[in-house]
């Protein structure tokens, strides 16, 4: 039974191997509608495409169950992950935040103007 399970495992490995040198090193996400105009953004979602592709799993479906299992087996690696994940999140909705700020500032000093030259 042992030697069945190395056997798989070896396989799993060298597919898992195979898969990666076909991928080699991206910049762009494998789908086209996928692409940001940032850097960021392509990251972001070739964090989210690599692991379908690889693994056929969806990350985002996961990422709860995931994080309780990285939480029991290594909870220092779990904290800093979150940690960062957490930042990450913040930062992208006070990004959004803030432009919409501006806008909402551009719109009304626009209509003062109009408003001042009737």
């Amino acid at each position: 039974m042992e030697q069945l399970l190395g056997r798989s495992g070896k396989q799993i490995a060298e597919e898992h191997t195979r898969i990666d040198g076909m991928m080699g090193n991206p910049l762009l996400p494998c789908d086209p509608e996928r692409v940001m105009p940032t850097t960021f953004g392509n990251i972001y979602a070739m964090a989210e495409e690599y692991p379908y592709d690889c693994y056929g799993a969806d990350s985002v479906l996961f990422w709860p169950r995931l994080r309780e299992q990285m939480h029991e087996h290594a909870e220092g690696h779990s904290e800093r992950l979150t940690a960062a994940k957490t930042f990450l999140d913040i930062s992208i909705n006070l990004t959004f935040l803030a432009g919409i700020v501006v806008l909402e500032t551009i719109a009304t000093v626009g209509l003062m103007l109009c408003a001042a030259n009737l």
